[in-house]
């Protein structure tokens, strides 16, 4: 998690700053060059094996998309997959090939 510069992802539960790269393939963020990447995303996994945290981590991901059909202002919705968590990064855009942070 520090060689993917997630240290300072605040939280209680374990996350991890990942950057897709033009091969489609996801890595650590600061092992991807800006004119490489394609999408960012924060992983967050679960902090336990018990049933409620995965409960926790599920339902959050519903929550980007009901606030998107209430009408808030939702980046890209996040989406759960067997205990992670993947959240489209709002703080970092793609444009002319280049990331803007």
């Amino acid at each position: 998690m520090i060689a993917s510069g997630s240290s300072g992802l605040q939280g209680e539960w374990p996350k991890v700053a990942l950057t897709m790269a033009n091969d489609g393939l996801y890595y650590a963020d600061a092992f991807v060059q800006d004119e490489e990447a394609v999408r960012h995303v924060i992983v967050k996994l679960l902090r336990s094996r018990e049933e409620r945290d995965r409960l926790i981590l599920e339902a959050e991901a519903g929550y980007s998309v009901i606030a998107r059909e209430l009408g808030l202002k939702v980046h890209e919705p996040s989406t759960y997959t067997e205990g992670v968590l993947m959240i489209p990064r709002f703080d970092r855009k793609i444009t002319d090939g280049a990331t803007v942070r």
